[in-house]
C-alpha cells in the first residue's frame, strides 16, 4: 500500500492522507521522522515475528515427525489433519510479511522522489486490497481455531459453541461488505483520470467505523472463547503453579485476545502506536497458534497416544483430563481378552 504523489501534489498528499492508518485506523499527525521510525518498527517487528513463526513451525515438523518414527504402526499417518491448517497460517504469515516489505521498499523510493515521507500504506490500492484478503483468511482462521478447541473443551457443548459461531458469521459478512467497498474504489480509481482527485475524496471517508466493527467482533470471540477455555482448563485441572498458568495463557489464546484489545485501544485513542498494532495482527495469530500446536506435540503421551485416542483436540488439557480423549477400540486387545475368558471357562 505504497504512497502515491505527484510532483507538487506531495503537500496536498500530506494533507489530506498523511492521517491514514496502514490497514483500518487512522494516524495521527506525525513529523517526516516520526512517520519514518513508524514505518521501520511495522518492518522490523513483522520480520521478527515472522522469524519466530517460522521456527516454531519447523520445531512442530521435528517434533511431530520423532513421535510418529517412534510409533510401532507404520501405517499410521504421518500428519495429523490439523498440520494443513497451521501450514496454511504460516503461508498467510508468509504472504503479509511479503506484502509488507515489498509495501516498505517502494514506500521509501516514493519518499526519496517526493523529497518528504510519506506512509508507506495507501488505503485503496491493490496491495492494500491484497494484505486485508490476507488478513481476513488469518483472523477467520485463528477464530476458527480457538471456537474449535472451545467446542472440544466444553465437551462438544452447542449450547456454548453456538454464540461465537454467530459472532464468527457476522464477522465474514461485515468483512465481506467492506472489502466489497474497497474494490470498487480501487476499480474506480485506477479507472480514472482524475486520479488524485478521487483519492483524496476517498480517504475524506473515514473506514474507521467499519474497521473497528470488524476488530471488535473477533475481539468479542476471542475474550468469550478464551475466558471459557481458561475457566475450564483452571477448574479441571490440579497443579496450579506457575508452569500451569503459562500453559493456560497458551491455551486459552490469551496472547491475541490482549494484541487485538491493544490495537482497537490504540486506534480509539488515536496514538502512534496503532500504526504498529494492526499490521502485527497476522503474525501475532499465527504465533499464538503455534505455540499452542508446540505445547500439544510436547505432551509427554503424545507419542504413545497415537493409537489409542482420535480427534482433533488442539488442547495440552487431553492428557490431564479423561473428558477430552476420544478412545478407539483395539481389535487385538479385545480378541485377546476374549480368548482368556474362553481359556478361563473352560478351565
Amino acid at each position: 500500500m505504497t504512497s502515491v504523489c505527484y510532483g507538487t501534489q506531495a503537500a496536498d498528499w500530506d494533507e489530506n492522507v498523511a492521517n491514514t492508518n496502514p490497514l483500518i485506523f487512522v494516524f495521527p499527525a506525525m513529523s517526516g521522522n516520526r512517520l519514518l521510525a513508524m514505518n521501520m518498527a511495522v518492518m522490523v517487528g513483522e520480520t521478527l515475528l515472522f522469524g519466530i513463526v517460522l521456527v516454531l513451525f519447523l520445531a512442530n515438523i521435528c517434533i511431530r515427525s520423532s513421535c510418529y518414527q517412534s510409533t510401532r504402526d507404520s501405517t499410521q499417518p504421518c500428519w495429523h489433519p490439523v498440520f494443513l491448517i497451521f501450514t496454511t497460517l504460516l503461508l498467510c504469515c508468509t504472504a503479509h510479511w511479503l506484502l509488507i516489505v515489498i509495501c516498505f521498499f517502494r514506500g521509501v523510493l516514493r519518499s526519496m522522489e517526493a523529497h518528504t515521507t510519506l506512509p508507506f500504506y495507501e488505503l485503496w490500492s491493490l496491495s492494500s486490497a491484497g494484505i486485508e484478503i490476507i488478513n481476513f483468511i488469518t483472523i477467520c482462521i485463528g477464530d476458527a481455531i480457538i471456537i474449535y478447541r472451545l467446542w472440544i473443551v466444553w465437551s462438544r457443548d452447542l449450547r456454548i459453541t453456538i454464540p461465537a459461531v454467530i459472532l464468527w458469521v457476522a464477522y465474514i459478512g461485515i468483512f465481506y461488505l467492506h472489502l466489497n467497498k474497497s474494490v470498487s474504489n480501487i476499480l474506480l480509481v485506477f479507472g480514472s483520470v482524475l486520479q488524485h482527485r478521487i483519492l483524496v475524496t476517498f480517504y475524506q471517508q473515514d473506514p474507521r467505523v467499519e474497521g473497528v466493527a470488524i476488530f471488535i467482533i473477533t475481539l468479542a470471540i476471542n475474550i468469550y472463547c478464551t475466558v471459557l477455555i481458561a475457566w475450564r482448563v483452571w477448574t479441571k485441572s490440579r497443579a496450579k503453579e506457575l508452569l500451569f498458568v503459562v500453559s493456560v495463557l497458551i491455551d486459552s489464546a490469551a496472547i491475541y485476545t490482549a494484541w487485538t484489545l491493544f490495537a482497537i485501544i490504540s486506534g480509539e485513542l488515536h496514538s502512534i502506536t496503532q500504526a504498529v498494532a494492526g499490521p502485527l495482527v497476522t503474525p501475532i495469530i499465527g504465533l499464538t497458534n503455534m505455540l499452542i500446536f508446540l505445547r500439544v506435540g510436547f505432551r509427554p503421551p503424545a507419542c504413545t497416544r497415537t493409537q489409542e485416542e482420535s480427534g482433533i483436540v488442539l488442547t495440552t488439557m487431553g492428557a490431564e483430563s479423561h473428558e477430552y480423549r476420544f478412545p478407539l477400540p483395539d481389535p487385538v486387545a479385545d480378541k485377546s481378552r476374549v480368548l482368556q475368558h474362553s481359556v478361563s471357562r473352560a478351565v
